[in-house]
């Protein structure tokens, strides 16, 4: 047996259906590696089907969330870091007041929700540059700089530049086209 531990009812709900789907799909590829990966929603459901996978016999190479909320309570970070250690990285655009507000989701002030936690520390993207100009719409009151930190091209951005400034990753990342232009 696995503790008890508590994820976001909506979130189950939404994963609980394909979950038996997914691991049947997966029967067809034994010997294959499994990554994971997700963006905002996709990246919260993504994050429980690693720890589900991985507690189903179907060990998990990586699991990588780009402006994902948060999923579960402190048992459900131990259980995954325990299970899966290393393997989850959660990409998070802005800092402070400037950050993806999904990535802050559900809010740990709110007594309901404090129980929600980060599985690991964030990889800072913090790509909140002069392209959020673009994003803007004359005829749409301006948005929050929380809000446009949730854009993917932000995300695209700031990875692509990351890659770039690694020397070994950077002959590759140069021949790929720099989102956004």
């Amino acid at each position: 047996g696995y503790p008890e531990v508590r994820v976001g009812t909506g979130l189950w709900t939404g994963f609980e259906p394909v979950a038996v789907d997914i691991v049947n799909s997966l029967r067809s590829f034994s010997g294959y590696k499994v990554w994971l990966t997700g963006n905002s929603l996709g990246g919260a459901l993504t994050t429980l089907c690693g720890l589900y996978l991985q507690l189903n016999g179907y060990p998990v190479e990586g699991v990588y969330t780009f402006a994902a909320p948060r999923v579960g309570d402190e048992q459900f970070r131990n259980l995954y870091n325990a299970h899966l250690p290393g393997r989850y990285h959660r990409w998070v655009n802005g800092t402070g007041a400037d950050q993806d507000f999904v990535t802050k989701l559900p809010p740990s002030t709110d007594p309901i929700y404090q129980l929600y936690v980060d599985i690991s520390e964030p990889h800072p993207v913090n790509e909140n540059g002069p392209w959020l100009a673009k994003a803007e719409d004359p005829f749409l009151p301006p948005l929050p700089r929380a809000v446009l930190a949730h854009f993917t091209e932000g995300y695209s951005r700031g990875i692509f530049k990351q890659l770039l400034s690694n020397p070994r990753l950077a002959e590759t990342a140069r021949s790929l086209p720099l989102p956004g232009r």
